[in-house]
């Protein structure tokens, strides 16, 4: 835990929380954190600063606030992916959100079983702690908005197509026929889609849905990745700090 998330619900006055929930025990038995003793920290969906421990005890900790600085700019890309096992699921979720992206995609596809969307993993209260993980690691403040498509036909036509005609997307697909390339981001930071299919990857007919819908093309090479694996590859080959 790189930055201790701040939320509105902790503050006690105008420059004071409290904290006594994980957050505490880290504070309090991975720190080690005495009184006055100054933390990083973040508002949620706000700026990042400083914080002073005024008090420890065994059930909180009263900090003061100050926030003086942006968090990091959010990563251009938008994440198109079929909806992976469930513990993979929460794999791609933190991963993402630590790269920064800020609009995630997460549909349903052939080769994804049905029985995935019942997992309490995609529960409000299990994708909040993901993602409220992922941004203490990633010393970041802003959530993602992320969506849940169902109908794979649906997703594509309504939403997946109108976002290629805004900006360029780029449908990843191990196929023999379709040439090794690098995502297609240039140095400005512009904005990109990327599609990640299930590990058993897309039907032909679900490959030709997205290029049928203004989609490129491309392949992450022969060897076959896992989802996790090909959302890091895409992201880090592709991000702008910018």
């Amino acid at each position: 835990m790189n930055l201790i998330l701040i939320k509105e619900s902790d503050f006690t006055a105008e420059n004071l929380v409290e904290i006594s929930d994980f957050r505490f025990e880290h504070i309090k038995n991975v720190l080690k954190a005495q009184n006055g003793a100054t933390l990083k920290i973040g508002l949620v969906n706000g700026k990042i600063g400083t914080g002073n421990i005024i008090s420890v005890s065994g059930n909180n900790a009263i900090v003061e606030t100050a926030f003086d600085r942006n968090p990091p700019a959010k990563n251009p890309a938008t994440l198109f992916c079929a909806l992976p096992r469930p513990k993979v699921f929460r794999r791609v979720l933190l991963n993402a959100v630590c790269f920064g992206v800020k609009e995630i995609h997460f549909f349903q596809a052939f080769k994804v079983e049905k029985s995935y969307w019942q997992s309490p993993f995609l529960s409000p209260d299990s994708i909040d702690k993901t993602v409220e993980n992922a941004l203490m690691q990633a010393i970041d403040t802003v959530s993602p908005q992320i969506y849940f498509h169902k109908s794979f036909k649906i997703f594509v036509e309504d939403v997946f197509a109108p976002k290629a005609q805004e900006f360029p997307c780029t449908a990843f697909h191990p196929t023999d026929g379709i040439k090794k390339t690098s995502p297609p981001l240039d140095a400005t930071g512009a904005k990109h889609g990327f599609v990640i299919g299930p590990e058993g990857g897309f039907t032909d007919y679900e490959i030709d849905m997205f290029l049928k819908n203004n989609a490129q093309s491309a392949s992450l090479g022969e060897r076959i990745l896992r989802v996790e694996q090909a959302v890091c590859a895409v992201l880090s080959s592709g991000y702008s700090g910018n």
